[in-house]
């Protein structure tokens, strides 16, 4: 066993020698694996090594250093050096897959160093003309840097994770939108060209009424005119709105506050006229010891709306729900209890019927669509003697069907329940047959 142990470290050792010894001190071995050095290349294609030279220089001509190049085929951190030069070593088979994806056309970019005030440059060109010139010049501008702060309306504490979106002020003016994030300070700064612009605030962040598309004509856009001759901007406050939060207290029957309990407004969604599914407006979050958390909800999203509370105790599911008034409340109460039991025994010419598929749908029933499910709460399979139960909360409408389809996609409905505070609920005996 030792010998053979001793013989094991031995091959271990002569491969790191031949290792070392081929590739060089602390060089990788497997490197001419690395799908990211080497371009693929195709069975019987020759390497053809090309070097790109990437310039970029300042207004008046000067290197500028630290610049990141950006581009299809650059996959690994590329910056311009001392002379303002950065050389991208590939080969051509690489540049011209990606031209093929691009119809023809390359678009680099050159990212000066964020102490900079220079703006980003990109730059088209043909795959003729990259491999003829063998390099791409990029020539900034001078730009300005602008900074500012994203606020609260009502508390004025900073907003992080806002997305601020600058927008060239006038068509035609060949920019690009251009955006950045505020910090933890709700601070943001961004260098751009030196031209007037709209400046719009994006997300989705609890509490805030933000737009969730970048926009430039939306009615709170704001205009930022560039002062001659400063390098630096520093851009007012920016001031969004707040929602006002929805206090939840959630209780069981007994009035006993339920901590840890899952909290989510939802709106009733039309898709179309049979079809309707609720949709959450709302984060989800969870009771404290109190029995209390809190929601923001805008007031659009206030019409045909609700709040579901779920949680477990001593391994229990229970449940409950709340409609939430047409005037905004401060806030509400949802009453949570445990799981009803919808039971039944489903037949087949008078004998019972095992091993039948069944679905549990919640339902709604109104005046201009009748009976409309929105959502499936639940699966069971019939027992040999032909029973079944689902597990439901309380006081809610149900559609029980067949879970297969017939040969025209449809379901066989077999039951429709009604609002009952019974926590058991036995649904009549039904026969497949009288639905023939």
């Amino acid at each position: 066993m030792i010998s053979s142990i001793k013989h094991l470290c031995c091959l271990v050792a002569a491969i790191a020698l031949i290792c070392s010894s081929v590739y060089g001190q602390g060089q990788d071995p497997f490197a001419d694996r690395d799908p990211f050095s080497h371009p693929v290349r195709r069975s019987g294609e020759v390497a053809q090594p090309i070097n790109i030279v990437f310039e970029v220089t300042d207004h008046v001509g000067a290197p500028v250093q630290g610049a990141r190049i950006r581009g299809p085929g650059i996959f690994r951190p590329l910056y311009t050096q001392q002379q303002g030069k950065a050389v991208w070593k590939t080969d051509q088979q690489v540049i011209r897959d990606w031209a093929a994806r691009l119809k023809g056309t390359l678009r680099f970019h050159a990212m000066p160093p964020e102490a900079a005030v220079m703006p980003n440059v990109s730059k088209l060109i043909s795959l003729s003309d990259l491999l003829e010139s063998k390099g791409l010049k990029f020539q900034t501008t001078p730009g300005v840097r602008l900074a500012g702060r994203v606020i609260g309306q009502l508390d004025q504490r900073p907003v992080e994770g806002v997305t601020v979106v600058l927008h060239p002020n006038k068509a035609g003016l060949g920019t690009r939108a251009t955006q950045t994030t505020t910090n933890q300070q709700g601070e943001w700064s961004i260098v751009i060209p030196r031209i007037d612009v709209k400046m719009t605030l994006r997300g989705q962040i609890e509490g805030y009424q933000l737009q969730d598309v970048p926009n430039a004509e939306i009615d709170d856009a704001r205009v930022v005119q560039i002062p001659e001759h400063v390098k630096e901007h520093r851009v007012a406050d920016f001031e969004i709105e707040q929602l006002q939060p929805l206090q939840v207290l959630v209780t069981d029957a007994s009035g006993q506050a339920v901590p840890a309990a899952k909290v989510c407004a939802y709106r009733q969604e039309w898709l179309d006229d049979q079809i309707v599914v609720w949709e959450a407006i709302s984060q989800q979050h969870e009771t404290g010891p109190q029995g209390v958390c809190l929601l923001y909800l805008s007031q659009p999203d206030w019409e045909v709306a609700m709040v579901s509370a779920t949680a477990v105790v001593n391994g229990a599911n229970i449940e409950g729900r709340a409609i939430l008034p047409l005037t905004q409340p401060a806030e509400i109460r949802v009453e949570v209890e445990p799981h009803a039991e919808i039971a039944g025994t489903l037949l087949k010419d008078a004998k019972p019927a095992a091993h039948v598929k069944l679905v549990l749908y919640e339902a709604i029933n109104n005046e201009r669509t009748g009976w409309t499910t929105i959502g499936m709460r639940a699966e069971a399979i019939t027992d040999a003697q032909g029973n079944y139960v689902f597990a439901a909360p309380l006081g809610l409408h149900w559609i029980i069907a067949t879970k297969d389809r017939d040969q025209n996609d449809r379901q066989t409905i077999l039951h429709r329940t009604h609002p009952t505070r019974a926590k058991q609920y036995r649904v009549p005996n039904t026969d497949l047959s009288d639905f023939r």
